[in-house]
């Protein structure tokens, strides 16, 4: 099994160097300032030297720190309470070479890609319906749902709307 050769999760750094079954090493390293990131990088020389990113999260790839904070929860989920890079650590080592570690991230990745669009999707379903119901509505439903003029319901806006709607004859 990989081993890890060195560890750090200070203030000031946060890192780990894991030597694979291959004899690949890899550099995982969280950054939380001034941006905050996290990467894993291939070494060379018995991990003295960066050459290669071969994977990398950040907000700005997330859409946002919250979505950021969200994803990488999502993608590495922990069964105890541990720090993110603890987490990293324990899911790369049973990894044998870059080329699985990179794999297994990728597709951690994907998962969540693969979720936002069941969500996006759901949401989608969820405006189309209601779209149909409001169709039945009064005509005075319809004018109080038309937002600055633009009769095209924003979705999340069209679902409050209705369902307060809907309270007031319950």
């Amino acid at each position: 099994m990989s081993e890890v050769v060195r560890y750090s999760n200070t203030k000031l750094t946060c890192y780990c160097q894991i030597k694979l079954d291959s004899g690949e090493r890899i550099l995982i390293s969280i950054a939380t300032a001034p941006k905050p990131c996290v990467k894993v990088i291939k070494l060379i020389w018995h991990g003295m030297l960066p050459i290669q990113t071969i994977w990398e999260y950040n907000p700005t790839m997330a859409g946002g720190y919250d979505a950021y904070v969200r994803n990488m929860m999502q993608m590495f989920l922990s069964t105890e309470p541990k720090h993110p890079l603890d987490i990293l650590r324990d899911q790369l080592l049973p990894c044998k070479s870059i080329s699985e570690v990179q794999q297994y991230l990728l597709d951690a990745e994907s998962g969540i890609r693969k979720n936002e669009t069941v969500a996006e999707a759901y949401v989608e379903g969820m405006r189309r319906e209601l779209e149909k119901c409001l169709k039945k509505q009064s005509p005075t439903f319809q004018e109080w749902l038309t937002f600055n003029g633009n009769s095209k319901l924003e979705r999340t806006d069209a679902i409050v709307a209705y369902l307060d709607y809907l309270e007031k004859f319950e």
